[in-house]
């Protein structure tokens, strides 16, 4: 039996965020391309995996769909919903730790 996984991602337009991402990964996800890492000792070794999903925020986890559902359904009911909503907005962006990842997570109201 074969299925497939989907996942709804945020990913920072171009800009300082964007470049810090694609920098501190080795990865620009927008071209494709690998970036030159920081100098860090074991930096390339302990962004390998994350490196092959790009800077992103995950705002859906993986999931299938329903049988009787498409992928074109997915992406339409996504933007429907995406134009439905305000911006989220927060004061700041804190290093943390959620299990075995380093995330960025905002602050404040």
């Amino acid at each position: 039996m074969s299925y497939s996984r989907y996942s709804i991602f945020y990913v920072p337009p171009e800009g300082a965020l964007a470049d810090f991402g694609a920098s501190w990964l080795g990865w620009d996800i927008m071209s494709g391309r690998e970036v030159l890492q920081p100098d860090l000792a074991d930096l390339r070794d302990i962004t390998m995996t994350p490196r092959k999903y790009g800077f992103h925020g995950t705002l859906k986890p993986p999931f299938r769909l329903r049988q009787n559902r498409t992928v074109a359904e997915l992406e339409q009911a996504t933007s429907k919903l995406a134009a439905s909503l305000a911006p989220a907005i927060c004061d700041s962006l804190e290093l943390t730790t959620l299990g075995q990842f380093l995330a960025l997570t905002p602050q404040g109201e």
